[in-house]
């Protein structure tokens, strides 16, 4: 039960991550996209920024956070059954994805299905309420931390 995904992070294709960010009620690709495209935005496209935003949106707790202990890529596809995983890797633009599907076992989904599955997110209504809540709250967090420091500077 739940929408889950598992967001994994590194400097090559070759993710081998031992500490991944789990989503279990929001890993749905419209929630995982906004969380990427709004990271890219303000340079947090790693593990625990993205966590932040995570939290950030999804204030409970049990919807995304930081897991560790998978075997294999099929270990984290198979655990993450509903929208399976998103290997991140610094500095390219799309996510390698892997998936499993009910009766055909593990998939890698090539690029031309990444940048649909991609562009299909961003036309729906969840992306742009995640990525508009996601922005303004960042706004405000700036915000909160330009005040402190100008207090800091006071004193």
């Amino acid at each position: 039960m739940g929408n889950k995904a598992i967001l994994c992070f590194g400097l090559s294709d070759e993710v081998k991550s031992t500490s991944v960010l789990y989503m279990h009620w929001n890993g749905g690709p419209a929630s995982v996209y906004a969380l990427m495209d709004v990271a890219r935005e303000h340079d947090m496209l790693t593990l625990t920024g993205v966590a932040f935003l995570a939290r950030m949106a999804w204030p409970d707790g049990k919807t995304a956070y930081i897991d560790s202990g998978y075997e294999s890529e099929e270990a984290m596809a198979k655990s993450a059954q509903d929208n399976g995983c998103y290997f991140i890797t610094y500095g390219i633009s799309f996510p390698r994805r892997l998936k499993e599907f009910h009766l055909q076992g593990v998939h890698h989904l090539n690029i031309q299905e990444v940048i649909e599955e991609g562009k299909a997110a961003r036309e729906t209504a969840s992306y742009q309420t995640t990525t508009m809540f996601l922005r303004e709250s960042l706004s405000a967090v700036q915000r909160i931390r330009y005040a402190w420091e100008e207090m800091g500077a006071a004193a």
